[in-house]
Parts: C-alpha cells; structure tokens; sequence
C-alpha cells in the first residue's frame, strides 16, 4: 500500500487488506524494521495521509501502528483524532513515556497511555507523574494474540459469555476514544482487567 501512495491514482485501503478471525479488516505490515519504518515515512507524505484519510465523504475508522515515535510518525500523529500510546507497566519503559514530549498542547485531550501487561502503579499516579490525562490498563492476553494471528474466521468471541480479557479491555477502550463512554467508568472496567504478577518476555523497555 504504502508503494502505491505516490502514484496519481492510488486507490482506496481496500485493495491491501486481509481480514482479522473477528471479522476486523486490516493491512499487515512487512516483516522488519527497517522496511516497515520506509512504509511509515511513505505514509506520513501528503499522498499517503490521502489515502489513510479517504476522500472527502468517505466514512470509517482507520487505526494505525506508526511503530516507534520519531520524526517519521510526526505528520500522522498530528493528522489523527487520537493517539494511543503502548508501554509496558515497569518503571523504566514508563520513564521512557516523558521523553517524547506527548503531554504538550498539540496533543491535548487526543492522547491516551495504554499500559499493558503488570504494573505495580495506579493509574492516578502514572497521569500526575508523566502530565497524559487518560492511562489504561490492558492485560498480557497470550491467549488471545496467538488466536489473532491464525486466521481463522470465528477464532475469537468479542460479545455475549467467556470474551477473553484482552478483547473486553479493548472494546472498553475504543468505546472511550469514540466518545461513547465516560473516562472514570472506562478506567473502572478496564482496570477489572489488570493481570496479577505472571512470566512475561523481556523487552527493551521502549515505547511504541
């Protein structure tokens, strides 16, 4: 997709796009750092917010992984209605959060920290600490990721009995940045879903 953005008649979104096992279409990224970073800067020219924007009339969501923040992802995350900052729940990928400088006014009321995995912090706390207004919780659902990625149509319930965590953390979610909920009853539900301590894979501490 992000190879055709600067032809003149680039087309829709539509043409990439696979579909997710709970019905969620999506353009999946190619493998690898550095080719997913040229896509993202391909994307953050004028031609490419074109198309993740649509023409004028055109109705839908489109959520984007910009991958690591730089100067890259700066003209998207200013494009975008909202901008949904991953970390883990440590202190040092926490810290690393205050370093982009996405508390500052061009992101006012747009920006969200999603937190995921165990966190020894309330989320009062980490919004005082790092000036970001709205913190969530996620919790490390490697159930529920592993189901994501086999393609499988039906794999996943996201309503009715038995919904995985991650899926009604998630819907919780998207239902505050639309608006739809109020933010001290989202906080509420999706911290229900705070995992206790568990093994989990070490990062690198880093952001995203």
């Amino acid at each position: 997709m992000a190879a055709t953005v600067g032809k003149p008649h680039p087309g829709s979104l539509l043409g990439a796009v696979s579909e997710l096992p709970f019905g969620v279409r999506a353009v999946v990224a190619v493998p690898g750092r550095r080719p997913c970073t040229g896509a993202v800067r391909l994307l953050a020219t004028e031609g490419g917010r074109g198309v993740l924007l649509g023409e004028e009339g055109d109705q839908g969501t489109v959520l984007l992984d910009v991958g690591r923040l730089g100067e890259e992802t700066t003209s998207l995350l200013r494009a975008a209605d909202q901008v949904v900052l991953v970390a883990r729940g440590g202190a040092e990928p926490l810290t690393h959060v205050s370093a982009y400088g996405l508390e500052a006014e061009a992101y006012a009321g747009r920006l969200t920290l999603a937190v995921v995995g165990p966190c020894p912090y309330p989320a009062k706390e980490i919004a005082e600490a790092l000036c970001i207004k709205r913190v969530v919780f996620l919790p490390w659902d490697a159930k529920a990721v592993s189901a994501m990625s086999r393609g499988r149509r039906g794999a996943l319930r996201t309503t009715g009995l038995r919904v995985p965590p991650l899926m009604a953390a998630v819907k919780v979610l998207a239902r505050q940045l639309a608006g739809t909920a109020e933010s001290d009853a989202g906080l509420k539900v999706v911290e229900q879903w705070r995992p206790g301590p568990v093994q989990v894979p070490v990062d690198d501490g880093s952001a995203s």
